[in-house]
């Protein structure tokens, strides 16, 4: 009879502790949870403040400082390897660029591309996010020779990852042709826009921008009409296998030594892509003298 008692006592005891371990599971997973939302309402809400304080060319240092902090919570909440890290990474290093500090932001986006490579792997076109960020900052410090390779390598992804119709290819094409273009290797950048135009047609803004400066278009008030000079970002777009939209980023500088971040919306209708919109963005910031 007391071996029965304990048996049933040792019974009901497990059975309490499993009932008691998982409330704290499940307690400190809610708990989890509420810190993981909580992280990233703090950054979201440090990404606005950020990009009013860009606006202002006295105030990058204080932006660059809440960037900081965003990578600082986004490392103490998440893997250090996190897709979350390494886009505060990217979002330091534009904070600390735009204030002209190249050799500064540069260990920030190449450890972002690692953490891309270790997560994705190395043949992903999901790299293409540091590269185009690395390519753009080589272009911006004259290495122009070392843009065509980071583009180069992301152009490769693309082609292996999608059909060679696919918009993100074309869209790398031109960016690869204005570097060419930079390097006085008019030959090569005439060969990789006549490739590009077949995938995304004549209406891609590079056709528009080379128009203007090649006089074959009269300035205008037009946004590509007062543009000075450019450079591509990157692009936003879902990842289906035929998409039929797709965001442009840039940035351009006028004759007011301004630059201006800016996406151009372009959809595809009737099999062809068209531009939609273009819609500057309020982040300015001084050409380096």
């Amino acid at each position: 009879m007391p071996g029965r008692i304990t048996r049933r006592c040792i019974g009901i005891c497990w059975t309490g502790a499993v009932a008691l371990l998982s409330t704290i599971a499940l307690a400190n997973l809610a708990v989890a949870q509420s810190n993981e939302l909580s992280a990233q309402e703090s950054i979201a809400s440090l990404d606005r403040r950020i990009v009013e304080l860009l606006k202002n060319l006295t105030k990058h240092d204080e932006a660059e400082g809440l960037a900081r902090r965003a990578l600082e919570i986004a490392e103490s909440t998440a893997d250090r390897d996190s897709p979350i890290v390494a886009q505060r990474l990217d979002n330091l290093a534009f904070t600390i660029r735009v204030q002209h500090r190249y050799r500064e932001a540069e260990p920030l986006l190449l450890r972002a591309l690692s953490i891309r490579e270790n997560l994705f792997g190395a043949d992903s076109p999901d790299l293409c996010q540091s590269l185009t960020n690395i390519a753009v900052l080589q272009e911006i410090e004259g290495e122009l020779i070392a843009a065509q390779r980071s583009l180069l390598r992301c152009l490769r992804l693309q082609e292996r990852a999608f059909a060679p119709e696919h918009p993100t290819i074309g869209h790398t094409i031109f960016m690869l042709a204005k570097l060419y273009e930079q390097a006085g290797q008019p030959q090569e950048a005439e060969e990789l826009r006549r490739r590009g135009e077949e995938i995304l047609g004549p209406d891609h803004p590079a056709k528009h921008i080379a128009a203007y400066n090649t006089g074959l278009r009269q300035r205008d008030k037009t946004f590509f009409g007062q543009m000075s000079e450019y450079r591509w970002t990157g692009l936003r777009m879902h990842s289906d296998a035929s998409p039929q939209r797709l965001i442009l980023l840039g940035e351009a500088t006028f004759n007011n030594g301004l630059w201006n971040l800016f996406e151009v919306e372009m959809v595809l209708e009737d099999g062809a892509w068209r531009i939609k919109g273009l819609l500057p963005l309020p982040i300015y910031w001084k050409v380096r003298s």
